[in-house]
C-alpha cells in the first residue's frame, strides 16, 4: 500500500465516523426533544406532591398539639382551682401547654412555607424547573 490509499482509506473512515456521529447526535437531539415535556412533567409532579404530604404532615401535627395544648391548659387551670398553692404536677401542665404551643407555631412554619412551594410550582412551572436543573448541575459539578 502507498500512502496515497492510506491516506483515501482514512478519509473514508473519517467521513463513514463522522456521518455516523452525525446520526448519532440527530437521534439523540430527537429523544431529547420527546422526552424534556414528560421529564419537566415529573419534575413539577414531584415537587408538587412532596410539598402536599409535608402540608399534611404539619396538618395533622398541628391538630394533635392544638388538641394537646387545650387538655394541658384545662389540666392546668383545674390545678389551680383546686388547689391554693402551686406544686410541681402545675409546673407539668403549664409547661406542656408552652411547649405545645411553640411546637405548634413551628409547624405552621413549615406548613406556610410548602404551602407557599404549591402555589410556587402551579404559578411559576419554568422557573421552578430551572431551580431544579441548576440544583442538578450544581450537585453533578462537585
Amino acid at each position: 500500500m502507498t500512502g496515497k490509499e492510506i491516506l483515501e482509506q482514512l478519509g473514508k473512515v473519517g467521513i463513514d465516523g463522522m456521518k455516523e456521529l452525525g446520526e448519532w447526535i440527530h437521534g439523540a437531539k430527537e429523544f431529547v426533544v420527546e422526552q424534556a415535556p414528560l421529564i419537566c412533567q415529573e419534575i413539577l409532579n414531584r415537587g408538587t406532591i412532596q410539598a402536599c404530604i409535608c402540608i399534611a404532615v404539619f396538618v395533622i401535627s398541628i391538630v394533635f398539639l392544638v388538641i394537646v395544648a387545650k387538655f394541658a391548659r384545662k389540666k392546668f387551670v383545674e390545678a389551680l382551682k383546686g388547689n391554693s398553692y402551686y406544686d410541681d404536677a402545675d409546673a407539668g401542665w403549664y409547661c406542656c401547654m408552652v411547649l405545645s404551643i411553640i411546637v405548634t407555631i413551628c409547624c405552621s412554619i413549615g406548613f406556610f412555607y410548602n404551602l407557599y412551594m404549591v402555589l410556587y410550582i402551579q404559578l411559576c412551572p419554568r422557573l421552578y424547573i430551572l431551580e431544579q436543573l441548576a440544583k442538578v448541575v450544581k450537585d453533578f459539578t462537585k
